[in-house]
């Protein structure tokens, strides 16, 4: 029955990422500084994954009754399933002190 039967996986990231910092340094008194400053960030993201399985005896076209299909099927999905998402993320941040 799973002869044959496995994953087939077809996935990708696409990340850019961008930071910069400054700071400035204030002599509050002597020897006593100050010093602020701001860092700012950029990411994006795409991520795209699809996982297939597929292979091993094809339940749906059996000669097995449909209890029968639904136990085999629930065998194989507990072996592998099938999953797919697509996801993108734009993000700025910006920090300071």
């Amino acid at each position: 029955m799973l002869e044959g039967y496995g994953i087939y996986t077809n996935a990708s990231i696409k990340s850019k990422s961008a930071a910069a910092f400054a700071s400035v340094d204030y002599e509050l008194v002597k020897g006593l500084h100050f010093i602020p400053g701001a860092r700012i960030n950029y990411d994006k993201k795409d991520v795209f994954y699809d996982r297939a399985a597929r292979g091993g005896l094809d339940v749906a076209n059996s000669a097995y009754s449909a209890a029968v299909k639904t136990e085999l099927q629930k065998i194989k999905n507990g072996v592998y399933s099938s999953q797919a998402y697509t996801t993108n993320v734009d993000e700025k941040t910006l920090l300071s002190l």
